[in-house]
């Protein structure tokens, strides 16, 4: 049966989404080989055009601007050249960048050196870029650090990604803390509800059909099911509870035949 015009259309239209989400998922994919796994978050903001990829389209208007060229420079090598020297000729946005950039080569941080290193640099992207979308990106990196140390507290964590997300405003990126929040809450305190109100948050700031979007829905969808475990097994242990203190209540049959 032939389809008709309207078919048509929409199975075109169809058919370029995918091409685009397969081309996103490639950038996304390419932008991780080369700087690593550490600001992937800022990389997946990049590609779905949201919070950082303004800050990107900002930065490309600077582009006429002296500390342009030392940036380039950086970017085309990895990140090598980035100095205290060299921060010191560029603006405030574009040392922000180039710090993040470095922090990106260190893709090993199996060691306390190698953690520091990280820090590090991220420390002097949050300096430089301050309040700007790529300085909160860098606050945001050195907070997902102390996240994979076991012996942090993970209600102060919560707190601090909390802080960081009203400090973000309105922003898009405010879904980043959020989402990180909610994870430690769900999986370190084994607090759902908790979880559940995070993502809550972080879902309303997201475009639909976007990969973090579909993230952020797989992880309600989690935390849903254990809130609703907890809750029946909250309701099964009042249940025996209170068959317990009724049966401690009752007279003992035989005591009372005696």
């Amino acid at each position: 049966m032939a389809m008709n015009q309207d078919e048509a259309d929409a199975r075109g239209a169809l058919l370029l989404r995918d091409a685009e989400e397969a081309l996103q998922r490639e950038r996304l994919q390419l932008f991780w080989t080369q700087w690593g796994p550490t600001i992937i978050g800022m990389a997946l903001m990049l590609v779905i055009g949201t919070g950082a990829g303004v800050a990107w389209r900002e930065w490309r208007h600077k582009k006429e601007e002296s500390s342009t060229n030392q940036l380039m420079a950086i970017v085309s090598d990895n990140g090598a050249g980035m100095t205290d020297e060299t921060a010191a000729k560029m603006d405030g946005t574009h040392a922000a960048i180039g710090w993040l950039v470095r922090a990106g080569t260190v893709t090993d941080v199996s060691t306390p050196e190698q953690r520091n290193e990280m820090t590090k640099y991220f420390d002097a992207a949050a300096r430089a870029g301050d309040d700007s979308a790529w300085g909160l990106l860098a606050r945001w990196n050195i907070l997902r650090l102390q996240m994979d140390d076991e012996k942090a507290d993970p209600a102060k964590l919560i707190g601090e990604f909390d802080d960081l997300a009203r400090a973000m405003g309105n922003s898009n990126l405010a879904s980043l803390p959020e989402t990180d929040a909610a994870v430690i809450a769900g999986e370190r305190l084994k607090d759902p509800e908790q979880a559940l109100e995070y993502l809550a948050r972080a879902d309303k700031r997201i475009p639909r059909s976007t990969p973090m979007a579909v993230m952020i829905a797989d992880l309600r969808h989690l935390y849903e099911i254990r809130a609703q475990q907890r809750a029946a097994n909250t309701n099964n242990q009042r249940a025996a509870n209170t068959n317990e203190q009724r049966a401690a209540a009752k007279p003992d049959v035989k005591e009372k035949k005696q």
